[in-house]
């Protein structure tokens, strides 16, 4: 394309309305440095974004509102209540199953109480030794 074609471009890149070959071909022009045509392409970009501020102003229609709302709330359906029939079997394993895992009772021996007892008071034995020898 010739550096006029280009220029002719740059309003139409600037609102976004190239195609795909002509887009690439004036890339591939502002990426050779054109100072003329970056700065031609600044104040299109100012301008175009300024566009949609110059259209004016309606109201949407009255039924468009129903229409959304209508589309985006289908009308509500209330759920069945399905009855819950006393003579199905419940999930709970019953009896049945209390000789497999009997419900077992820990042992405790009547000597763990002493002998936990009896080691914290030699642990506390040994301590007070070793501080009263090393503060003597």
């Amino acid at each position: 394309m010739k550096h006029e074609e280009l220029e002719d471009s740059v309003p139409l890149y600037a609102a976004g309305a190239l195609d795909r070959t002509e887009r690439q071909a004036l890339e591939a022009h502002l990426l050779s440095g054109c100072a003329s045509c970056h700065s031609m392409l600044k104040e299109y970009q100012s301008v175009a974004a300024l566009l949609p501020l110059a259209l004016p102003q309606t109201d949407p229609p009255k039924s468009l509102k129903s229409k959304i709302m209508a589309e985006r709330s289908p009308e509500i359906i209330p759920a069945k209540v399905i009855p819950v029939d006393p003579t199905k079997p419940s999930l709970d394993p019953g009896d049945w199953m209390d000789h497999l895992f009997p419900a077992e009772t820990p042992v405790q021996s009547p000597a763990l109480p002493w002998a936990l007892g009896l080691g914290a008071l030699l642990i506390v034995a040994i301590g007070g030794y070793f501080a009263w020898s090393l503060w003597a």
